[in-house]
């Protein structure tokens, strides 16, 4: 998979919230298409080993659900914030 700009598929709260949903810290500089690819597929099952191949689209389709649902809470946590 060529290294796309996440910008064609992912907002940036989505990428963060795939960081966030491994336990880590999300970068500052925007990751390639592919490695937030594989960071949504993490949480799923996905080993992310070289070996393993492509990503199949129903988990990352299922996986990609849970984040959504994580920016969602990003999202309510920026708007019950005062001020």
């Amino acid at each position: 998979m060529p290294d796309l700009p996440p910008g064609l598929s992912f907002h940036q709260d989505e990428w963060h919230a795939a960081y966030l949903l491994i336990d880590q810290k999300p970068l500052v500089d925007t990751p390639p298409l592919s490695r937030i690819l594989r960071l949504v597929a993490m949480p799923g099952g996905f080993p992310t080993r070289n070996a393993d191949g492509a990503l199949g689209v129903t988990i990352t389709c299922m996986r990609f659900l849970r984040v959504l649902e994580c920016v969602a809470g990003i999202d309510f946590t920026r708007a019950a914030a005062p001020g």
